[in-house]
Parts: structure tokens; sequence; C-alpha cells
């Protein structure tokens, strides 16, 4: 199978290597009514196995197409407090695919400025939760292994990170507490971030 990747059209990356890996990375911009709230997403899958799987969508009509399958908490990509993530467009700040390695870098920010597509779209979004928040996702994808490094400032209350069999999640302290206090794992993941940076 042939990769792909279009960083202006579908916005979307698909990579293989051995074993039957495949690699799917959601970063372009947002498509409207049909699309779904879920930026910088990513599916994976090894030997036939889905690892972190894209649910994709059920009937138009049916109650859970809205309820659940467009939802972000039904996607491997950021929620911030709870709220479907506001429209936004992506953006690929490095990409490389040679036989030893695959490297998928792209970020998202989201702006009260987005224009979303006029395409009838249902308003299932906040965008309080979402405003001023940045995203950014580097994987490094080889026969051997998979690393997907991600980074987030969000000056809302909190964010959760969604995967298939895990759930990360960090809170910080709401503005005007007395607490000052760095979520752990957000300085975690802002560490291996710049060893990653580092190795580039």
């Amino acid at each position: 199978m042939e990769d792909y990747h279009d960083e202006t059209g579908s916005g979307l990356t698909v990579l293989h290597r051995k074993n039957d890996q495949y690699l799917l990375v959601k970063h372009g911009p947002f498509g409207g009514e049909h699309d779904h709230y879920d930026k910088l997403e990513f599916s994976y899958a090894c030997e036939g196995k889905n690892v972190s799987t894209d649910l994709g969508t059920t009937g138009y009509g049916a109650r859970l197409h809205y309820d659940y399958f467009k939802n972000t908490v039904s996607h491997n990509t950021i929620v911030m407090d709870e709220e479907n993530q506001t429209p936004a467009c992506g953006r690929i700040r490095r990409f490389e695919n040679s036989p030893e390695y695959a490297l998928v870098d792209a970020e998202t920010t989201w702006s009260k400025d987005y224009q979303v597509p006029d395409s009838f779209i249902i308003r299932q979004w906040s965008d309080e939760a979402y405003e001023g928040a940045y995203f950014r996702r580097q994987i490094i994808f080889s026969d051997d292994f998979i690393v997907d490094v991600e980074t987030a400032v969000c000056p809302r209350p909190s964010f959760d990170v969604h995967g298939a069999e895990r759930k990360y999640a960090a809170k910080a302290a709401r503005p005007g507490t007395a607490s000052r206090e760095k979520p752990p794992l957000l300085d975690c993941i802002r560490s291996v971030n710049m060893k990653t940076e580092q190795m580039f």
C-alpha cells in the first residue's frame, strides 16, 4: 500500500510500515458539517489489530451520530474542559518520510477569528473552552517503534488527552486561586518534547 500526505487539501497523512503497521494523522482544515471535532487525532494499527481507532460515524439519522461519534471525546486527541474542540485549521510544521523513519510534526491554534465554513453546521462546541489554546503533536514512526509527543498550552482549567487504552489528565489551577503549582503531567510532556526537539 502507498503512503499519502496532503497538507492543504484533505489534510491527512497515511503511513505504512512492516508488520502491517498503519498510521493516520489528521492535521488539515475543518471540513464543515461532515467533519468531526478531532483536530490532530491519530489512528494506529499493527499486525491487523486496531490499537488506536477512529470509530468513523454511524447513520446520520442515528442519535449517536451527534451524541457520540462526532465528539472530541471519542477520538484520540486533546479535550479541554470536557467540551468539543472549536473548529480550527491545523498545519504541518515538519514532515519527513524515509526508509528509516517518518516524522509528522503538526500543530493547531484555536482562535475566535477562525471562519467556520458555511455548511449548515450544527454548533456543538465551546468557544470559551478553547480560546487561546495551542496543541502540537510530534509522531516518530519506524518499523520497530512509534513515539507520540504531545504539547499543550491550555489557558483554561483542564485538559485531557485520550487514547484507545489510556486517558491522561492534567488539572491546572483556576484563575484567581492561590495555587501556583504546575501540573506534573504537563511538565513531563514539555520535558519529553524538549528532548525530542534536540534529537531533530
